[in-house]
């Protein structure tokens, strides 16, 4: 495949949560019983550990929007506060809306808690981009939970 123009291409966010299940796999092999693994907010929790987690607000990352638990679970976020950029006239992130093959610029932020990491990233896309119906199917057929944050939801 070629393209007419430069491209870039992040596997930061499934790949990353595919990343963490192998390092928590092979740390059960190993015989870890306890093990939290965070690769750049994608995180999972194994063993007798219980995390109280603060989420990050949207368009103010330093404050905190919720606070949720996680034990023997994973979390992955998508949100543009990190990667959002000015490019030429317009705002550029990492992440790209399928529907339009734009650039996905919102405000807000979606967290998915799952079993896994791989699947928390791939819903948190889910989530973001896919009907209401469909993702609320998809959260359902994994047993996920969403956390979406809009920009008015910092608590501090």
């Amino acid at each position: 495949m070629r393209f007419g123009r430069p491209l870039r291409l992040d596997l930061g966010g499934i790949a990353k949560g595919y990343a963490v299940d192998r390092a928590v796999h092979a740390l059960q092999s190993a015989g870890v019983e306890d093990i939290l693994v965070n690769a750049g907010g994608d995180l999972r929790i194994a063993g007798r550990w219980t995390q109280n987690l603060r989420l990050r607000h949207p368009q103010a990352p330093h404050l905190s929007a919720e606070i949720l638990t996680l034990r023997n679970a994973a979390l992955a976020t998508s949100a543009t506060y990190y990667s959002r950029r000015r490019l030429g006239s317009g705002d550029v992130s990492a992440l790209l809306d399928p529907r339009s093959a734009m650039p996905y610029i919102d405000s807000g932020s979606v967290s998915v808690r799952a079993a896994d990491c791989m699947s928390a990233d791939a819903l948190t896309k889910v989530v973001l981009f896919a009907t209401p119906e469909f993702a609320e199917q998809a959260l359902a057929a994994c047993g996920a939970q969403a956390f979406v944050q809009s920009p008015a939801a910092a608590t501090g």
